[in-house]
């Protein structure tokens, strides 16, 4: 699988080896089920960010992905030494912790396990998929060096602009010229919390 609109010559796609397409979103099957779990793709993004250390592991898990019918990971290198959402983590204390001086609610892990990352995020956040009406989960997820970020989504909140991984970094990609020239710093902030409701930050938080 190749991106026909690469961010650098250097990002490349991973793709796992599986039986025919898989859905990039989060379900209760993909939570629980044995094959193809959650704990499955957060063990494939560590596995790389171990690998590539001067590389950012990106997974759109439902939110903001080109080819949702499609698991894929994206491997991008740094061009920043912190990007903002990292800063922001960097300010809270803890090796699971909830980060609050950024416009989404997002939990980072240090050098946690797969199985014990799982383990958090079904306490805190994926235990509502079980709940009628709650099943529209979906992340941004991003995997640096030994730490992983989680930035829970709601399928049904739509951003006034485009979120994924690199904007929930804090890297902005602009679709457009318009874009780009609004992009103050209070409105990339607005454009950032839009990606989540308040319902679903005051849950993560």
């Amino acid at each position: 699988m190749i991106n026909p609109f690469p961010f650098s010559e250097r990002l490349f796609t991973v793709v796992r080896a599986e039986d025919g397409h898989v859905p990039q979103g989060i379900s209760a099957a993909c939570v629980y089920e044995v094959a193809l779990t959650l704990g499955a793709r957060l063990a494939d993004m560590m596995e790389l960010a171990a690998e590539l250390p001067d590389f950012l592991i990106l997974h759109n898990a439902g939110a903001g992905a080109s080819l949702p019918h499609h698991l894929h990971y994206q491997a991008l290198p740094r061009w920043r030494r912190v990007y903002p959402l990292e800063f922001a983590a960097r300010h809270d204390a803890g090796y699971f912790n909830v980060p609050s001086a950024y416009p989404v609610a997002f939990f980072v892990f240090r050098a946690m396990t797969p199985d014990s990352i799982l383990a958090a995020l079904r306490e805190h956040w994926l235990d509502l998929l079980d709940v009628p009406g709650h099943a529209h989960a979906a992340a941004s997820i991003i995997a640096s060096g030994a730490n992983l970020y989680v930035v829970p989504r709601d399928t049904r909140v739509h951003a006034s602009f485009p979120v994924a991984c690199l904007e929930a970094l804090g890297e902005w990609v602009f679709h457009d010229e318009t874009s780009a020239r609004e992009a103050c710093h209070q409105r990339l902030w607005e454009w950032l919390a839009s990606a989540q409701d308040q319902a679903l930050r005051d849950l993560v938080q």
